[in-house]
């Protein structure tokens, strides 16, 4: 009965998540969403912070311990731990290259907005930013003057 439901549930983990995971971000899209909404650095951060207190939470609970990264037998009945260090650095690689991705991203909308910003470059080299013109309108007169 236990191997049968260990089955079950790994199938439906497989399954579900990638379902999951397709059926939010369709619905996203179709919304109008980009995958920079998804991936904003709040997104980054908390989804980062979370999986280290849930490691917390587990080596505390295990081990008595504190630990940012959980390292155990309890989880599945294994004859090494080694398969856990693949899965950090995994998680570690995949978490760096987003944050690359999104710096890389910043530097790129820099780049394209310094281009488009209102900077004037005269023939000496000397730059200057243009401001914008003021306007005259009845917000800039008091209403003293007015009434008077």
């Amino acid at each position: 009965k236990a191997l049968v439901a260990m089955a079950v549930s790994h199938g439906l983990d497989l399954l579900a998540h990638p379902l999951l995971t397709y059926y939010f971000w369709k619905r996203h899209v179709n919304r109008g969403g980009t995958v920079r909404q998804v991936l904003s650095w709040s997104v980054i951060v908390s989804a980062y912070l979370y999986s280290r207190v849930w490691s917390l939470t587990h080596t505390k609970y295990n081990t008595g311990q504190f630990g940012l990264w959980y390292v155990g037998f309890d989880v599945y009945v294994m004859d090494d731990l080694d398969s856990w260090y693949p899965a950090y650095i995994c998680e570690g690689m995949v978490y760096g290259s987003v944050v690359l991705w999104k710096l890389y991203d910043m530097m790129q909308f820099a780049t394209k907005s310094q281009s488009t910003s209102s900077i004037t470059i005269t023939g000496d080299g000397t730059m200057y930013e243009k401001k914008p013109s003021l306007l005259f309108s009845e917000s800039t007169i008091s209403m003293d003057s007015k009434t008077s």
